[in-house]
């Protein structure tokens, strides 16, 4: 067995590629690293017109924004896309694929409308209704939109403008 951030261990299936963690002295192992499970921190705060009482679900989210009635909001489902695999390897003449290292990347469910709040700005819009959904929304927003903005219990994203209107919330970039 070799250190570093591959090694590799002989089992039943021969040379198996095997990922090691290394310099993390104080993590035992037994949850993922912090940097993992953390989104970016806010950079401002200030407040907002939208209602996060009245966000119960995804369909109240184009609403509680101000969108139009007259234009049916783009949903976009959830994604997932899976760990990456490294390559596969080799032993005498048995080819192993060891398993995926990472974590999978998680996009959840979101709905697309030009809110009024925005003035007339496209966002993406993001229910969570528990912390962990909220993390999870940032993290997607951060990956999808230039903006990002998180309330209570909602993230939206924008493209246009830095201060996405009137929007206000958490400002993440």
């Amino acid at each position: 067995m070799t250190r570093g951030r591959v090694a590799t261990a002989l089992t039943g299936l021969g040379l198996v590629a095997v990922p090691v963690l290394v310099g993390c002295a104080s993590h035992d192992g037994s949850t993922p690293p912090p940097s993992t499970t953390s989104t970016a921190s806010p950079t401002t705060s200030g407040g907002s017109p939208v209602d996060g009482t009245r966000i119960t679900s995804l369909g109240d989210l184009a609403a509680a924004f101000g969108c139009p009635t007259s234009v049916t909001p783009i949903t976009i489902p959830p994604t997932t896309t899976p760990a990456p695999l490294p390559p596969p390897v080799t032993s005498g003449t048995a080819t192993v694929q060891p398993p995926a290292t990472g974590t999978p990347t998680v996009s959840p469910a979101a709905v697309v409308c030009a809110s009024r709040y925005a003035g007339g700005e496209a966002l993406y819009l993001w229910y969570a209704p528990t912390p962990a959904d909220r993390d999870v929304a940032v993290r997607a927003a951060l990956a999808r939109a230039k903006y990002v903005h998180a309330g209570p219990n909602w993230v939206a994203g924008g493209d246009v403008d830095p201060k996405m209107g009137s929007v206000g919330g958490e400002v993440y970039r």
